[in-house]
Order: C-alpha cells, then structure tokens, then sequence
C-alpha cells in the first residue's frame, strides 16, 4: 500500500513552538493558551467524541464514498479518536489535529509516534498500555521545579494522581471496548495511519479555533504546502457559540461565533471543503 504523502509534521512541531498571539504563553511542551488560569485545565478527551456508534457509522459511509473518488487532500480535526478513523478512511496527503489542550497535542504526538513505530495494531496496542504514565512522566520532566510559568499549577493536577486519560477502563481496553469494526484498529485502515505516521503526515498543533492570529500563521503555512482541508471535523466547537460560554471559558457572543466560522473557512478549501461535527455536516454561516 502507497499513498502520496506530505511531510507536515516538522513544520508543525516548529508552529508548535509560536506564541504568536496575546492569549498564548509559552510552556516547557511547547506552546499554550492562558485563558484566566486555565490553559491546561481540561482533560485529555480520547473517549468516543460522540454518544452513539451509529452517528459515527453514517459519517464514515460518507467518507467512504468520497475516498472511492480519491477526492480528499487534507484533513483537518478537533477532539478525540474518531478523527483516526475518519483519515484513515478518508486517505489524505496529511492530516491536523488540533486543540485548545497542550496536553491534548501531547497525546497526539505520542500516538503518531506510537503509529510511526508499530506496523501491527496489536504491537501499537502494546505500546499503549504505558499511554497515560508517558504523558506524566513528559510532564513531570517538563514542570519540575518551574514555579513561574503560566500554567503550571494546572499541569501539576496531571502529574499528581489525577487521571490524565478520561477513560473508564485502562486505554487499551478502551481500544478493545469501543472501536468499532471499521474503525481505525482495524487491518488495511491501520496500515493507512502508519505510512502517514511514517512519512510525516500526520501533525499535531496546539490551536484555539477562535484565535486569528494563530489561524492566520496556519493558513500561511499550509498555503505554502499547497493544503487546504476538503473536509474539517470541528466536533461540537459551534454548539458552545450557542451556550452561554465557549470551550475555555469565554461569554459566547455572534462576533465570536462569526470570527470562529471565518477562521475555519480560511483553512477549508475554496467552494468543496466540508465541515463536520458530532453528528452530520454543517453549514457555515455566509
């Protein structure tokens, strides 16, 4: 199996570095977001971003038909494993993911590494099971004894028993558990993300979706590598623009909600890219 592939991954982990706007500090793992005290303050989410399988399953079958047209150059997603099935179906020349979480990017970068690494899923499986004490142990060497930067009273909450992992069951069980057969974890669809992972692919970026600044250095970047996202799974980023208060705490308002929308519109591309959320397609605003 050989798909064309475009390296992303070393120039993603440099945009890792930039703190390029006000909200951003930067941290021993790269950089974050101080939104009153909370920049790592969530959890890693690798639980099944969506309530039930099925809603996964109608997604899927859409991608499905757009890989059969080998109509998808680069995929682009918020939030937890499911973006793995998505691009494995989906076939890309690259993938992003992105978050709000530093920790998030954290996970990633561990599981590309992981995927990178391992050419059988039960090998990748293996490897998992020592997940959630990497991530400690990376940012207990990251934190140790730094008392002034921003942040570090929230990482210290992962690093001192609190569950990194916001699982139930330990992560490769969760694996075993929750993945449906055609997801992922499965044969050919693995053999997808390992070459990504391999070719460098696959990237990671610290990254809130309301930042213009960040948005902006992102869209340069993957001007320059020819990339724009045919389809951009945002998970469900635009039903807190509907709430009372955004994803890091801020009061929701139509401004915020606009600049969201023209952020992800700058990074889809022109006339065919999609976005997608927890359950269908979604529209953006004109």
């Amino acid at each position: 199996m050989s798909f064309q592939h475009v390296h992303i991954a070393s120039d993603i982990a440099a945009l890792n570095q930039s703190a390029i706007s006000p909200d951003m500090v930067s941290l021993p793992i790269g950089r974050g977001y101080q939104f009153n005290g909370v920049s790592t303050d969530a959890p890693v989410h690798v639980q099944a971003i969506m309530p039930s399988f099925l809603n996964q399953g109608a997604l899927l079958s859409e991608f499905e038909k757009c890989a059969d047209q080998n109509s998808c150059d680069f995929y682009m997603g918020v939030g937890g494993l499911m973006n793995l099935s998505y691009i494995a179906t989906l076939k890309p020349k690259a993938a992003l993911l992105v978050d709000v979480n530093p920790v998030q990017t954290l996970f990633w970068q561990q599981i590309f590494a992981d995927l990178k690494t391992h050419k059988r899923p039960k090998d990748f499986l293996k490897a998992a099971r020592r997940c959630e004490d990497n991530l400690r142990d990376v940012l207990k060497t990251a934190f140790d004894g730094d008392v002034d930067i921003a942040g570090t009273q929230n990482v210290e909450r992962f690093i001192n028993g609190q569950t990194i992992l916001n699982l139930q069951q330990d992560f490769p069980s969760w694996l075993k558990i929750n993945l449906p057969d055609r997801g992922w974890f499965v044969g050919a669809q693995y053999d997808v993300l390992h070459e990504m992972a391999a070719n460098g692919a696959l990237g990671a970026l610290t990254l809130d979706i309301a930042d213009v600044s960040a948005c902006n250095e992102l869209a340069d970047f993957t001007n320059s590598k020819n990339l724009k996202a045919d389809f951009f799974h945002v998970s469900n980023i635009f039903d807190f623009m509907r709430g009372g208060v955004d994803w890091v705490g801020r009061e929701g308002s139509p401004s915020l909600a606009q600049i969201t929308q023209q952020n992800v519109r700058s990074l889809l591309k022109p006339e065919t890219g999609r976005v997608v959320g927890d359950k269908d397609f979604i529209h953006l605003e004109t």
